[in-house]
């Protein structure tokens, strides 16, 4: 972990200025007259899989040959087959620049702006796939190999509605298992402050019976104003036979 570490920070530049380059790629995948840059931006994020060492990496195609759509960059590297298997999903494709005229600086060339890598795609989903690329090369090369066994998903759809992903998904249903999923396109609301993550579980308890999605959320409202709280609202008391807190029946209770 330590090597890896001292890896990225030695690196740094040099992945900033990788971003910059995929970032003037403008892969907007909503816009047939960008099908080709589309793709090349496919191919520029395989090149650089391969690069790093990623021991399998593939561009496979989406869609039909009359009807084809934009393809998927698959990657995978087997760090021990007892290891857990993480697959990260993420896109290349970034959404249309328009309206222009709010643009300080052009959208496809890449601009630092108080510390901000300034460009589309930059946030949206490049930026942070990347992210997960620069992190698995920290460690082929600098790490002494990876901690798990690595699978990337990364298509080119996203921003026009991911149309051939569950069927692609159910085409390669095992090539794409894993322990754990990490979805790398999720929001930053602010420097150091994260989206929060989506806690995903499933039982399979046998074929031919039917499946059931529950849905639930564990964050919770403020617990302003506190002087209505007869109670510290995060120290759970009953009350009368009920089980009083903040989150208690909004929707910690429900969900557990």
């Amino acid at each position: 972990m330590t090597d890896a570490l001292a890896y990225a920070r030695d690196h740094a530049d040099a992945f900033v200025e990788q971003l910059t380059d995929w970032l003037r790629i403008p892969s907007v995948s909503t816009d047939p007259a960008h099908a080709g840059d589309t793709r090349r931006a496919a191919e520029w994020l395989a090149a650089d899989l391969r690069r790093i060492g990623m021991a399998t990496v593939e561009i496979l195609e989406t869609g039909t040959p009359d009807a084809p759509g934009h393809p998927v960059v698959f990657a995978e590297h087997v760090a021990s087959p007892d290891a857990p298997t993480v697959l990260v999903y993420g896109h290349y494709d970034v959404q249309p620049p328009d309206p222009l005229d709010l643009w300080t600086s052009p959208p496809f060339e890449p601009v630092v702006v108080d510390g901000d890598l300034v460009a589309r795609g930059s946030s949206d989903d490049k930026g942070q796939a990347l992210m997960h690329v620069k992190a698995a090369e920290a460690y082929l090369a600098g790490g002494g190999g990876l901690p798990v066994n690595l699978k990337l998903l990364i298509e080119g759809e996203e921003e026009s509605g991911s149309v051939h992903l569950v069927p692609f998904i159910e085409a390669h249903r095992e090539r794409l298992a894993a322990d754990v999923v990490l979805i790398s396109d999720t929001a930053l609301f602010a420097p150091g402050v994260p989206g929060h993550p989506v806690v995903f579980a499933e039982h399979h308890a046998g074929d031919g019976l039917p499946t059931v999605l529950v849905y639930g959320h564990y964050d919770v409202q403020p617990p302003d104003p506190l002087d209505l709280w007869t109670s510290p609202p995060f120290e759970p008391v009953v009350v009368d036979g009920d089980l009083v807190a903040r989150g208690s029946s909004d929707d910690k209770g429900q969900a557990l």
